[in-house]
């Protein structure tokens, strides 16, 4: 087996008007200045992984090509200088308006997938992330060995059973299964995250196989009023199912972590055993920092203390004031909003 792994995020430029909901960013997701958040985050992530796997395949995959700058800096020579190589995919996979009200450009994972799939080789261990992630760490041996022998390795977020994400509980994703695929027959089946796949190269066909006709029958539910998987997540969940991956496999290389103390944390102290942060509320904040000092000519931090200042994972009593301020702000400004409205 390559024991290197391929490093891989992925960025949707969406037409200038689209209005698909990312709730870290708002509606308005094809104006440049939210692409950017994105643009961005893509950068800090594979500068995390050149400093932590300089052995790596790094991959950008795009619909566009990156802008040719950002806050001033150029991003071309940036991505030369980290080791990116940026990859246009061939097909893009979008439900079609009103499929559902969030996340409508995550199915897009599938076309990754299918790429990806084209260039690994082997068994190669392959992490296709959310471009808000970074590595703190190189994957350690013992990890990159539990890929080699579960095939595929399952986030859990650890959500109530009868607590619906997205629009599904965990019961709902078990009884969809059963109709999707009548051999599968379970009471539950837990949601993994989808800002993670983490799996051997040689099983990416079979993932997005399964995947593609989950995708179809989707559509073709959406079109009769029936109960669907709503995102990618609900999707690969279902996938993982069929293809046996073991739950909460991936529990201790990665998590989601909410920092913004004025909306709400989940930072707990177990972070920093970790190898991979997932940082959603980082995008407009930490990430934009870690991005200028990368663009500036300067490197990801090479600590875990260092990141946890950079990624408010720690924070000081100025900061955590600043961000209760700004979260009583922000539903004062909801509050007004609603008001309007009604």
């Amino acid at each position: 087996m390559n024991s290197a792994p391929l490093i891989a995020t992925w960025m949707y430029s969406p037409p200038a008007t689209d209005q698909s909901l990312h709730h870290q960013v708002g509606s308005n997701i094809g104006t440049q200045k939210v692409r950017n958040y994105y643009w961005r985050s893509t950068v800090v992530l594979l500068a995390s992984a050149a400093l932590h796997h300089p052995d790596s395949q790094r991959i950008l995959l795009v619909n566009e090509m990156p802008p040719s700058e950002i806050d001033g800096f150029e991003i071309a020579p940036l991505l030369a200088r980290l080791g990116v190589q940026v990859r246009e995919l061939s097909h893009i996979t979008r439900p079609p308006e009103g499929y559902h009200g969030a996340w409508s450009t995550q199915f897009i994972v599938l076309d990754a997938l299918n790429d990806l799939a084209s260039i690994a080789t082997d068994r190669q261990p392959v992490l296709l992330l959310d471009s808000d992630c970074v590595f703190i760490r190189p994957i350690p041996a013992s990890i990159l060995e539990r890929i080699a022998s579960a095939g595929i390795l399952r986030y859990d977020l650890g959500h109530a059973d009868d607590s619906k994400e997205n629009g599904l509980s965990n019961h709902d994703l078990a009884l969809l299964a059963a109709e999707y695929d009548p051999p599968i027959k379970k009471n539950l089946i837990r949601y993994a995250g989808g800002e993670l796949f983490c799996g051997r190269a040689d099983l990416l066909n079979q993932v997005v196989t399964i995947g593609r006709s989950a995708y179809y029958e989707s559509l073709r539910r959406n079109a009769k009023g029936m109960l669907k998987f709503n995102e990618e997540a609900h999707l690969l969940s279902y996938v993982y199912e069929v293809l046996g991956s073991p739950d909460a496999s991936a529990n201790d290389l990665i998590k989601r972590i909410w920092t913004d103390r004025g909306v709400y944390s989940n930072v707990d102290g177990s972070e920093s055993g970790l190898t991979i942060w997932h940082l959603p509320a980082e995008k407009k904040s930490g990430i934009i920092r870690a991005f200028h000092a990368i663009a500036a000519g300067g490197t990801f931090p090479d600590s875990v203390r260092a990141c946890s200042r950079r990624f408010h994972l720690t924070v000081s009593p100025v900061e955590l004031l600043l961000m209760y301020a700004k979260g009583f702000l922000r539903k004062i400004r909801n509050s007004l909003r609603n008001l309007r409205s009604s």
